[in-house]
């Protein structure tokens, strides 16, 4: 009986299986169709964008989109994607140092209210986005950092590290205290053991944590509409949705390119280190 059941046990795993392929394709599609459609129109004419019957073959191709959306003496693309570089890569680095320290901190040291800083650091999730937007609105203008990066960075920073550091504290927690323990009998400071020990380990959740602030920060609109006001301080969200909102005649083909162009740096990072993501969101999930 178990030989004449066996073969119907794998069929049915083999179909259960091409069914979640299936899914998976079919979800894959549904996600990537309207990128991929942007950059095909992206190398259309501007008299071809619009036609009536819509081509997946630009006819001719242009890169005419393209020279436009990056001319220095352009729509400023540039410009925009240098302050954006900066902002995202300060929210970056400043987050996963900020993070790393304090998740250390809360699952390495016992002392009173632990628990509940550790729940009051999440809670402060709750605050952000359009609650505390005239908040920080105000602390940049006190502090004569409106229409500045810096006034950014803090805000990004602010969003990110609350959630980064509940990430990391699963993550320490799986890390033997005896082999920091032992580093320091061995003459290591705790700094020092940190460094050579503690963060090599948990280098996949570090790298996690910092590609996350990363693409948050390089995602945001909300805060830099409302933080930044000239040209020479906005990121490329602001500056993508001046150029698609201008009044007149709108390069449609340029605003696409641009969108392109935004979009692939933080396409290419995810797809170079999805593996450590992978690694460091999953080993902290679960403890013991």
């Amino acid at each position: 009986m178990r030989i004449f059941y066996r073969p119907k046990a794998i069929g049915t795993s083999r179909m259960a299986e091409v069914g979640i392929y299936v899914s998976l394709g079919a979800i894959s599609v549904f996600i990537l169709f309207p990128f991929v459609w942007i950059i095909v129109c992206s190398f259309k004419p501007l008299n071809t964008l619009f036609s009536v019957k819509p081509s997946w073959i630009p006819n001719p191709p242009t890169i005419q989109n393209y020279l436009w959306a990056l001319s220095p003496v352009g729509p400023n693309i540039p410009g925009f994607l240098r302050n954006t570089v900066v902002a995202a890569t300060l929210c970056a680095i400043v987050t996963g140092v900020l993070s790393s320290l304090a998740a250390y901190g809360l699952s390495r040291f016992d002392f009173p209210a632990r628990e509940l800083i550790s729940i009051l650091v999440i809670s402060f999730q709750m605050f952000n986005g359009p609650l505390v937007i005239i908040s920080w609105y105000r602390i940049g203008r006190i502090l004569s950092l409106l229409d500045s990066p810096a006034i950014l960075v803090l805000a990004y920073v602010a969003l990110s590290v609350p959630v980064c550091t509940w990430l990391l504290m699963g993550f320490f927690q799986k890390v033997p205290r005896e082999l920091e323990e032992a580093a320091m009998i061995d003459g290591c400071s705790r700094m020092r053991a940190i460094t050579r020990v503690i963060v090599p380990i948990t280098a996949p959740g570090v790298a996690a944590i910092t590609l996350y602030a990363f693409i948050l920060a390089w995602n945001d609109y909300l805060y830099a509409v409302s933080l930044t006001q000239t040209l020479r301080s906005m990121t490329i969200q602001v500056g993508l949705y001046q150029l698609a909102s201008t009044f007149g005649q709108v390069n449609w083909g340029g605003v696409l390119a641009a969108g392109v162009i935004t979009t692939l740096p933080a396409v290419m990072i995810f797809m170079f280190l999805q593996r450590y993501i992978i690694t460091g969101l999953t080993a902290g999930a679960v403890k013991g």
